[in-house]
């Protein structure tokens, strides 16, 4: 278990509001509920008077979160010293606010940004915020197990040398599949040519705490990680953490910028979440997660055992870019049975009441957390079993080349800001994009705001369409949003 300088089993912010509670003052301030006094049915039964207690705004005593000059402050200190870093910032808006805060922190107005193609589209929202340029960079694929990853070293290297005006990069490892790229290289390479390094960790900040999980950012040179919490720890949806790792990061123009992209009325639902998880993953983290790896190992051999069904593991790592596996993401391959993992999805919904955390052309993803029970993991095998003894005669799924990344013909603010009209496919060939048009899989934008719509683009956008897609930005399945 790694050694921690501050006592990892206090949880400044939890104490500080039960302490609050327990002075029973006279209460004539937000929230409406008057700390439960008001508990609309049904939630009364399910929430309690607890939850609603704690649900308490700005009060004497309990600081504010865009001024963390108190226990807010000091629970994030505590944060900073479990995940090794210099500074945490709580984020109650989820990870998008962590990502366009280090996008907007980094780079200024008109200036390049190096991007993966992948990358969440919570970015789209920081070139608009920022007025930023992308350079954007695809992805590596890796066929073991049909996902794409992160960017090589060649890539970047190629990146900066057709980029040599770029400010920053950012980065996002592990995916979603739990695949995770060199970052130390990476970084390396990037802060030689002097750009600041951010990364979009959103599915690993769990890997602090465990020495069998992949590295995290956090122990790399980087500037700025932001992790998705509520992801894979025991914390509140939304709530999710941003770390300043070196003292290269911009951090009072990072402050500024979450004062103006944060709620002025933080929950302390959720900053009391991030510091009683953080406390948790900092005594049971590393027991817990050894009891998670353990059942996780175990469910992908019995997986592996039934016919038709196929589970990647840590034979990945070494190949294809990836350097780290994280074990507790299950992918399940259902090719096999002439299955999409579509299809597997919806049966598993319909008919086995299973939910899943995602799914795409051949594969269905689960997530192991410290949250999974045993009985979970048996659960899933023993429905396997049952989809996989069935006979399937699906249609099967032809992939299609992703296109070429268009040209940038305006910075997408000035495309999101400019009068816009739609017309069809084909009428937008040699138009520039007003909106993202994403297809479901493989969740890699095919526009962004500002990009020349090209014949191969349409053509793309058509194969899918006549797969029945999921298209984000196609109007009625045919109409497209352009530049006046």
């Amino acid at each position: 278990m790694r050694k921690y300088k501050l006592d990892q089993t206090r949880a400044p912010l939890v104490e500080k509001v039960i302490e609050y509670i327990g002075q029973n003052r006279l209460p004539f301030h937000m929230p409406g509920h008057m700390r439960g006094g008001v508990i609309p049915e049904p939630l009364a039964e399910w929430f309690g008077e607890g939850l609603y207690k704690f649900d308490l705004t700005e009060v004497q005593g309990l600081d504010y979160l865009h001024t963390s000059s108190g226990v807010i402050g000091e629970a994030q200190k505590y944060a900073a010293d479990a995940f090794g870093v210099r500074e945490t910032k709580f984020l109650i808006n989820g990870t998008t606010v962590g990502v366009q805060a280090m996008m907007l922190s980094s780079v200024w107005n008109e200036e390049k940004i190096i991007l993966q193609r992948n990358s969440h589209r919570c970015t789209v929202g920081g070139l608009i915020l920022g007025g930023l340029e992308p350079a954007y960079v695809m992805p590596d694929y890796n066929s073991d197990i049909g996902e794409y990853t992160s960017i090589t070293p060649t890539t970047l290297s190629n990146a900066m040398k057709r980029h040599p005006s770029a400010k920053a990069v950012l980065m996002t490892t592990p995916n979603y599949f739990g695949l995770a790229s060199d970052i130390q290289t990476l970084a390396s390479m990037a802060t030689i040519k002097g750009l600041r390094v951010l990364v979009d960790e959103a599915h690993g900040a769990h890997f602090m705490f465990h020495p069998e999980m992949p590295m995290s950012a956090c122990q790399c040179d980087v500037d700025c990680v932001t992790q998705s919490a509520h992801k894979t720890l025991p914390t509140m949806t939304q709530s999710s953490l941003l770390h300043v790792v070196t003292a290269r990061a911009a951090t009072d123009r990072l402050k500024m910028i979450l004062v103006l992209l944060q709620s002025s009325s933080p929950s302390y639902v959720f900053m009391s979440s991030l510091d009683a998880a953080r406390r948790y993953m900092a005594i049971h983290g590393q027991e817990r997660l050894t009891q998670i790896l353990e059942m996780a190992d175990w469910l992908r051999d019995e997986i592996n055992k039934i016919p038709g069904l196929r589970c990647p593991g840590s034979e990945v790592v070494g190949r294809q870019g990836v350097v780290g596996f994280d074990r507790t993401k299950i992918t399940i391959n259902v090719s096999e049975l002439g299955l999409s993992g579509w299809e597997a999805e919806r049966i598993l919904n319909n008919e086995y009441n299973v939910e899943i955390e995602l799914s795409d052309a051949d594969n269905f993803l689960c997530f192991l957390t410290v949250g999974t029970k045993w009985e979970y993991a048996k659960g899933l095998v023993e429905v396997l079993k049952k989809l996989a003894s069935k006979k399937y005669d699906c249609r099967p799924h032809v992939k299609v080349p992703l296109p070429e990344i268009p040209p940038l013909e305006m910075l997408p603010r000035k495309a999101f800001y400019s009068k816009s009209e739609l017309v069809s496919l084909r009428q937008a060939i040699g138009r520039v994009a007003a909106d993202v048009v994403c297809p479901y899989p493989p969740g890699i934008p095919t526009l962004i705001h500002g990009e020349l719509i090209t014949s191969q683009i349409v053509d793309y956008i058509e194969q899918l369409n006549s797969q029945k897609a999921f298209i984000q930005g196609l109007i009625n399945g045919e109409m497209i949003k352009v530049i006046a």
